[in-house]
């Protein structure tokens, strides 16, 4: 465990952190190994939002730059990257309802953030832009061909980013008993969070493919039996960091972020402090009732002739609003698909997470009833200050900050990008991630504990070397692909460390 920081080790680290100025990004004068405690929350918040600023005032002036022409965007995309490395940082902290009081007057901007991405997931939703590619193949960094590409990168990872966003918001919500009353007050009556949270149960964009939404269909002139049953494609979830298929089998399980979403809106509309502080008005009453479990409201429904459910399939003329009677039954009785009939929280989803019949009982009571609206009484409130102080204080500077990062920063020579890549090397060193692993190693012939790796690979572990020579047969194809890239890749980027 020589690569392991000792506590006093840790503890200068941790006095070491500190914020940096927007000018200052990309510089390697910060750069080192650094830890945190419950102190640093703020600083982590400093670093999120700052690295927000900069990729939407700075980051598009300098992939502008006409004199910009670098060897390596390696850089660049370590700074792009910063933010997913800050709020995977708080994901995983902020479970822990001592970090979220650690955090301080930081929480409301961090609420903001959380806000900023939520809207921006949902938008991306609503124009059918979430299909996005799987998290970047880092085995492709060291050949990223041009400032384009690296936009797309950035693009690619703002969907995961807004995705733990919501991961963040949701363990805020677990502990809003324990924060201030302007925590509160920004999520419930600045923001309107539980109506973000609907649109994304609604969109659910961590999901694409499978039947058309039925409730897309109600506005349209098709029928029923046209359109419902053409597939979009194969159901696909975005599930850590990548697109997978889901079996049919599989495809009523909520996913994580499922589950995130639920207990996030459940923590809002059923803690007391959230029921006498949120505004049922008629359009946030609309808007939540939308969860509930209810039959979609065909016009002709009542009217329908019920002589006719004979199980026959459902005449293309048939339209939607006409022979809805009809149209439903047909629908009914040739798919399994009925639960889409059903709202969003149906029994499946109850089941997979218990606490969501409390939220259920309380929206059928909100159907009937008209809470009264909260008091308004005279309250100062604290309200979040580093977005806008990045913006004041940087005004009409962006240009010349992008200007001033692309000379002293983003231009490394050769050597400097050997320096930079032996550091790297350093900190993700594979002997210290495996000290770290609590299992060991396990042997890939005979699936003892492994004491020696493949020297070609370093991919494979073996217990001997007998074991070594008989899983050889298997283990070639992926060793030689293996050291073929890792060979391509040092040839590519010069490194000779």
């Amino acid at each position: 465990m020589d690569y392991v920081l000792l506590h006093g080790e840790a503890e200068g680290f941790i006095q070491s952190l500190e914020k940096m100025p927007l000018r200052d990004i990309g510089s390697p004068s910060k750069k080192g190994k650094k830890s945190l405690d419950l102190l640093q929350i703020p600083t982590l918040v400093h670093a999120l939002i700052l690295t927000e600023v900069w990729k939407h005032k700075v980051f598009p002036i300098i992939c502008r730059l006409q004199d910009f022409d670098p060897k390596s965007t390696f850089l660049l995309y370590t700074v792009i990257h910063h933010e997913a490395t800050v709020i995977n940082l708080l994901e995983t902290i902020m479970y822990h309802k001592e970090s979220s009081e650690a955090a301080g007057d930081c929480v409301l901007d961090l609420v903001d953030y959380c806000h900023r991405k939520l809207t921006l997931l949902a938008g991306r939703s609503v124009s059918d832009n979430n299909s996005t590619h799987d998290r970047i193949a880092h085995t492709q960094l060291g050949d990223v061909a041009s400032l384009q590409d690296l936009q797309e990168q950035s693009d690619v990872l703002e969907f995961e980013i807004s995705i733990k966003a919501l991961s963040v918001l949701g363990y805020i919500t677990d502990h809003i008993e324990s924060l201030s009353l302007s925590v509160l007050s920004r999520m419930l009556c600045t923001h309107n969070t539980p109506c973000v949270l609907v649109q994304l149960v609604e969109k659910c964009p961590w999901k694409r493919g499978s039947f058309y939404s039925f409730l897309d269909l109600l506005d349209t002139d098709y029928t029923l039996h046209e359109y419902l049953f053409i597939p979009e494609g194969p159901l696909e979830k975005y599930i850590e960091g990548r697109w997978r298929r889901i079996q049919p089998e599989d495809q009523l399980k909520l996913s994580k972020h499922d589950g995130q979403l639920w207990m996030a809106l459940l923590n809002l509309m059923l803690k007391p402090d959230c029921q006498r502080k949120y505004d049922f008005n008629s359009f946030n009453k609309s808007q939540l009732l939308k969860v509930r479990p209810s039959t979609p409201p065909f016009d002709g429904y009542s009217k329908c002739d019920e002589g006719q459910g004979d199980g026959s399939s459902v005449a293309s003329s048939d339209r939607l609003r006409g022979g809805a009677g009809s149209i439903l039954k047909g629908f009914m009785l040739s798919t399994d698909h009925s639960s889409l009939l059903s709202g969003f929280l149906t029994d499946v989803v109850i089941d997979q997470i218990p606490n969501l019949l409390d939220l259920k009982h309380f929206l059928s009571q909100l159907a009937f009833t008209d809470p009264a609206a909260p008091k308004k009484d005279l309250v100062l409130e604290q309200v979040p200050e580093i977005w806008n102080s990045f913006v004041r204080e940087n005004e009409k500077k962006w240009k010349a900050i992008a200007k001033h990062q692309v000379t002293q920063f983003f231009h490394p020579s050769e050597g400097e990008l050997r320096e930079q890549a032996c550091r790297l090397a350093q900190t993700y060193n594979l002997d210290l991630m495996e000290n770290l692993i609590p299992e060991k190693p396990k042997c890939g012939a005979c699936g003892r504990t492994g004491v020696k790796r493949c020297s070609r690979c370093q991919g494979e572990w073996y217990c001997n070397r007998e074991c070594q020579v008989k899983h050889w047969p298997k283990h070639k194809p992926a060793c030689n692909l293996m050291a073929e890239a890792l060979e391509k890749l040092q040839q590519e980027t010069k490194i000779g460390c």
